[in-house]
């Protein structure tokens, strides 16, 4: 191996289509890619019930007279709303 010559050449063996691994892994490593693809959609479908739920959730009438959030600073704790809570960094505030 010779770096950085040999980079591209081992991320592409990592991140290729390529079969990995000798002729008796293969049967166990489809295997793993199908569990970890049915993981994935599982997690994205999950991920789409919550959002679809928070969506619900921020479009009913609960922040009824809240601030809107162009009028609300963030501050640090114990810290008067309006004060920068970096007081050497205007910018920050």
């Amino acid at each position: 191996m010779t770096l950085p010559g040999d980079i591209p050449t081992l991320v592409q063996a990592a991140y290729g289509s390529d079969p990995l691994g000798p002729q008796s892994w293969q049967e166990a490593m489809r295997h793993a890619e199908e569990l970890h693809v049915r993981e994935v959609e599982a997690r994205r479908a999950r991920a789409r019930t919550s959002s679809s739920a928070r969506s619900a959730a921020t479009a009913t009438p609960s922040t009824a007279g809240s601030a809107p959030a162009s009028e609300t600073r963030r501050t640090s704790p114990g810290r008067a709303p309006g004060r920068c809570a970096t007081a050497t960094s205007p910018s920050r505030c």
